[in-house]
């Protein structure tokens, strides 16, 4: 069943549609200027190859697959329009680090202004949080954001920000054809997402034959005529990471501003393996938590519990106090 956050999350994080309707910021320019990948076209020439499936694709280019024999992977992105004209470029960005991996993740308008910056850390011991900042045009924070991950979901979240392997995965993509070209293998799929009837994607991939790695790919969203509505290129960039001179994290933790000391347990319902110990977070009291679930999930912020029973529910976490304390439960959605 296709998972309709994984599209969510890419929407917030990088998508031309979230950049469109910003309006930029200062001159923030750290990290590379998004490249687009080579034009996804299939030559009559190409010769027809079964060499790589997209199981095996997928298999190859899990993210912990790729950071066991990389340092890092970085994902240069160019947002299109139908038309070709650029609309945003970013990159999404996974370092090695001990016992973790640090993500980042740079979105600029037309100009090379930075509007969106995300970052989180990925453990396998501790459930997520993600920290993005969405800025005004003169570089001040127009919104600061953390969203907080259950444990079992934190590693999906994340690395389903830009690859198309994750942001679009499951039954519902099929392979079309792949194809020995100019070096590379290019395997083409048709996407059909089922919250998104009236879309097709089509991806092409390109691959390294001996390593199966991703050099590059290309997403192409169809309207129901068979329009090209929107590109999305991306460029895969191994063992050089960026430096980013603008941190999400920082923004919302730095104690030179008024920050609140937040404790969150989460709950899922049902599940008790799930169920997490307290997390500790600094926070800026201008900032906004959020709390992820899938498309089946729902959740419930309460602030007390009372005979192990969440009490005190709240639409929104109040952080205009030195402390605060929430209690997140999750259930599935009745039928």
């Amino acid at each position: 069943m296709k998972k309709k956050w994984t599209i969510l999350l890419a929407a917030l994080l990088c998508s031309a549609a979230v950049t469109a309707t910003l309006s930029g910021c200062g001159n923030q320019n750290s990290g590379p200027t998004g490249t687009s990948a080579p034009a996804p076209v299939i030559s009559d020439g190409a010769k027809e190859s079964d060499e790589l499936s997209l199981s095996a694709l997928r298999q190859a280019n899990d993210l912990n697959a790729v950071l066991k024999e990389h340092t890092s992977v970085t994902m240069e992105i160019t947002f299109k329009d139908g038309n070709g004209n650029v609309q945003s470029t970013g990159f999404a960005q996974y370092t090695k680090q001990k016992n973790s991996a640090l993500y980042q993740s740079i979105n600029r308008d037309t100009n090379g202004n930075t509007t969106i910056v995300s970052e989180a850390t990925m453990t396998s011991s501790a459930p997520g949080a993600v920290y993005t900042v969405l800025f005004n045009t003169d570089g001040t924070a127009a919104k600061k954001l953390l969203t907080l991950v259950p444990k079992g979901e934190f590693k999906d979240y994340v690395s389903a920000a830009e690859n198309p392997l994750h942001v679009y995965h499951g039954d519902n993509e099929t392979k079309s054809q792949c194809v020995l070209q100019d070096g590379a293998l290019i395997l083409e799929t048709t996407c059909q997402v089922e919250d998104l009837s009236d879309y097709t994607f089509r991806h092409y991939y390109y691959v390294n034959p001996k390593t199966k790695l991703l050099k590059a790919s290309v997403v192409e969203t169809l309207d129901k005529n068979g329009n090209l509505t929107s590109e999305r290129h991306i460029k895969y960039v191994y063992d050089k990471p960026e430096k980013m001179t603008a941190s999400s994290e920082s923004i919302l933790t730095d104690t030179a501003m008024e920050t609140t000391k937040l404790s969150a347990t989460i709950n899922m319902v049902g599940k008790e393996s799930e169920s997490e110990k307290v997390q500790k977070y600094r926070i800026a009291k201008d900032a906004t938590v959020t709390v992820f679930t899938k498309e089946n999930q729902e959740a419930a912020i309460y602030t007390g519990v009372k005979d192990g029973q969440p009490v005190d529910p709240v639409d929104s976490v109040d952080l205009s106090g030195d402390t605060a304390s929430i209690y997140v439960q999750i259930t599935e959605k009745s039928e």
